[in-house]
C-alpha cells in the first residue's frame, strides 16, 4: 500500500560523473571542488536534484520528497 501518498516503494535518483580529459586535468591540478563540479556538469553530469526532478517531471515521486532526500547534498 501507498500509505495514501499517491506513491509506492523507492525509486533511485542518480549522480554520476565520467571522468574524461578535461575533468581529469582539474583534479590532477587540485582544482577546487566547486571548479571539479563546474566542469563536471559542462561534460554532462546530472546533479542529484536534476536527475531528481526529472522523476517528478515523470510523475515518478514528489518535489517534495526529491527535496528530503537530496538536503544534505546541497549544504
Amino acid at each position: 500500500a501507498c500509505g495514501n501518498t499517491g506513491y509506492r516503494g523507492r525509486i533511485g535518483i542518480f549522480e554520476l560523473m565520467m571522468i574524461d580529459e578535461p575533468l581529469r586535468r582539474e583534479i590532477l591540478n587540485n582544482s577546487a571542488a566547486q571548479t571539479i563540479q563546474r566542469v563536471a556538469q559542462q561534460q554532462g553530469m546530472r546533479l542529484l536534484r536534476e536527475d531528481g526532478a526529472r522523476q517528478v517531471v515523470a510523475g515518478v515521486t514528489s518535489v517534495e520528497e526529491v527535496l528530503a532526500a537530496t538536503q544534505a547534498a546541497e549544504v
